[in-house]
């Protein structure tokens, strides 16, 4: 006979594979309708380490004759090629036993345990079945329909007539692990159980179901066999997860087990982040063979393709939207008032409600405060009671997501029933955020249940009022990207708020030194093309008398008047700065030779006109000087010349 370890207890079969945390199916009982062998990986010779006790029905064998002896005396199949690293299911494939018996015979090697799954080849195919035409035929109608409910039931349709089964249907998996039925194909007379809902089994969420691995077998109500003993040689419990055998452990099970006499589960297939299953029910015991099964797995694997390839187009159609209308707000984004922006609106509709599909909007930017949709004053105090403290956390948490308000966050429930969903976004570091509110909307649920009256199958109605649509990771997305764009205008906003104050006086908002000496510089440039310019630097008299007179606060309002009246004696193009404490700086561009005075008498005159200062009339005098520009004086020097020329003036002011 052919030595098993030429194919089993080769190295190269998935040896550097480790325990995972989940562990969908550890009960050690399997379908009796076949034969699993659990071997030792010792190289080169496998070993007999656990039996399904099974065998002795059919090899009059029992499971302690078998233990500790090769696999080889037991069964044998054509030499197979080395299985690559990782593969953790072969099969089937058709081999004999000891007995000369032809079985199906599937190779699983899963977390270190390598596994051989017999089952009874058939005497003859069902009549009128070519399994190779159905499995062609039914692929290449795929390629002709669209729409993924349509080849959801497309697949129904197909594999409930290949197998006579008298139901076939697609269940989802959502969040909570209930799963809901969303396609079906019938037999005659057969109740529907379309948009059913199944309670979650203990344990069981859409994210585990995920990265559970699971592949066709079969449930009914026969007396299931036993792996003698449960356990590997170092005592971890057989996982049949991979197991064409395997029981009906976990959600599928329970789902299975309800819907008649013999269940078969085909696939599990996990598309846009949700998990869906394929399965058929019968009322009366029934067998699929193992490569029917894997016919069917090898089509519904191309259905999966199929439908998560229209699912990903679909993506990317609604990413392309959810763009256009991220960079209509963003084009439209103030960086003075960025929360004033992102709410408005040309035509009556308002782009960041229609991003994430919301009912309203609460925007807090810095010391702006937006509110959109109908929502009222104790609505809007009780989202930002929640949204601030989330905030504090929103490292750890990222965005706050929730279509079940009332669950998530029960106080805000209390005080605002009518706020069902929360999606809500930090933007920069400051406790700034968007928040996308939704509304409640009434839906019903049908529930599978049993009467307790009759203990027939009937649907139990349940009215859901308090939770909102259900937000999508695509929600999420655009919500996130849309506050790194506010953060990016915040921070040019800063950078820009920087660069002035580096430009411009704080107190009176004029440009400082700096960006003098700058417009200096060019107006010296353009003064050797025929340019001409008016230079003064002026200074208040006694203005330290007026700060200790009146205090250094009425010292500053007197220097915004002093801009505020400098600003108006000149044109709108020349430049009036503020240097240090009382000097200022007139700069007129463009001006005729000798037209210095006339922009002299155009300042002393703004100062005509007395200051109110408390209450009383004051009289403030400014003292000016004019620089003249000479060869080869550059704008430092200009200036230092005409400060020169401002302080003879202040003497002669004096000795008057």
């Amino acid at each position: 006979m052919t030595s098993t370890s030429d194919t089993f207890g080769d190295r190269e079969f998935a040896a550097d594979l480790e325990p995972a945390a989940i562990v969908t199916d550890s009960s050690g009982l399997v379908h009796p309708s076949g034969i699993v062998l659990c071997a030792t990986s010792k190289y080169p010779d496998a070993v007999v380490a656990s039996v399904s006790d099974s065998c002795e029905n059919f090899w009059g064998l029992r499971p302690e004759e078998m233990l500790g002896r090769p696999m080889r005396e037991f069964v044998d199949w054509p030499r197979q090629r080395r299985v690559r690293r990782g593969v953790e299911r072969l099969g089937p494939i058709r081999g004999r036993d000891f007995r000369g018996v032809e079985w199906f015979i599937t190779l699983t090697f899963r977390f270190k345990q390598p596994m051989v799954h017999l089952e009874p080849v058939p005497e003859s195919a069902a009549p009128g079945t070519d399994l190779s035409l159905w499995l062609a035929t039914s692929t290449e109608r795929l390629d002709y329909v669209d729409d993924p409910a349509e080849l959801w039931d497309e697949a129904c349709e197909n594999i409930r007539r290949l197998i006579d089964f008298e139901r076939t249907m697609v269940v989802t998996f959502h969040d909570d692990g209930h799963a809901e039925v969303i396609a079906e194909s019938l037999a005659d007379e057969c109740p529907s159980f379309l948009n059913l809902h199944f309670p979650p089994p203990a344990g069981t969420t859409n994210e585990r179901l995920q990265f559970t691995p699971v592949r066709s077998f079969s449930i009914d109500a026969t007396h299931p066999s036993l792996i003698v003993p449960r356990t590997d040689p170092q005592g971890r419990p057989w996982d049949l997860t991979l197991s064409p055998l395997r029981r009906d452990q976990g959600p599928q099970g329970v789902i299975s087990r309800a819907m008649g006499q013999s269940s078969l589960i085909l696939n599990l297939a996990s598309i846009d982040g949700r998990t869906y299953a394929i399965g058929a029910h019968s009322h009366e015991h029934r067998r699929v063979d193992a490569l029917t099964r894997a016919g069917i797995e090898m089509y519904t694997r191309t259905v999966h393709a199929r439908i998560d390839t229209l699912a990903r187009t679909a993506e990317v159609r609604r990413q392309e939207e959810t763009l256009a209308l991220q960079r209509g707000i963003v084009n439209r984004i103030d960086t003075a008032r960025i929360a004033s922006s992102l709410v408005a609106s040309d035509n009556g509709s308002h782009e960041i409600l229609e991003l994430v599909k919301a009912d309203g909007a609460v925007i807090q930017i810095g010391d702006e405060f937006e509110v959109l949709g109908n929502l009222d004053a104790v609505e809007v105090e009780a989202i930002r009671d929640t949204v601030r403290p989330w905030l504090q956390t929103l490292s750890r948490h990222g965005a706050l997501m929730t279509d079940h308000v009332r669950r998530m966050h029960p106080r805000l429930y209390a005080a605002a029933a009518g706020v069902a969903g929360l999606l809500a976004v930090s933007v920069g570091s400051r406790g700034d955020f968007l928040c996308w509110v939704r509304r409640p909307v009434t839906s019903t649920r049908s529930w599978f249940a049993e009467d307790p009256a009759s203990g027939e199958l009937a649907p139990r109605v349940e009215e859901v009022s308090d939770r909102s649509t259900q937000w999508t990771g695509r929600d999420r997305r655009a919500a996130e990207a849309l506050a790194r764009e506010m953060e990016d205008t915040l921070l040019r906003r800063a950078q820009a708020e920087l660069a002035q104050l580096a430009l411009v006086d704080v107190l009176t908002g004029l440009p400082n030194r700096r960006l003098l000496l700058d417009r200096l510089d060019k107006a010296i440039g353009r003064a050797s093309r025929g340019h001409h310019f008016a230079l003064l630097f002026l200074d208040l008299n006694d203005f330290k008398g007026i700060n200790d007179r009146f205090g250094h606060q009425v010292g500053d309002e007197v220097l915004i008047e002093t801009a505020r009246r400098l600003e108006g004696a000149v044109r709108e193009g020349d430049t009036v700065a503020r240097l240090a404490g009382d000097e200022f700086v007139v700069l007129c561009e463009d001006t005729r030779l000798g037209e210095e005075a006339t922009v002299v008498d155009r300042v002393r005159d703004a100062f005509d006109e007395p200051f109110i200062i408390q209450g009383e009339e004051t009289y403030v005098r400014v003292a000016i000087g004019v620089g003249h520009l000479e060869l080869g004086l550059d704008a430092p020097s200009l200036l230092d010349r005409a400060d020169r020329a401002m302080y003879q003036a202040k003497a002669d002011m004096k000795r008057r």
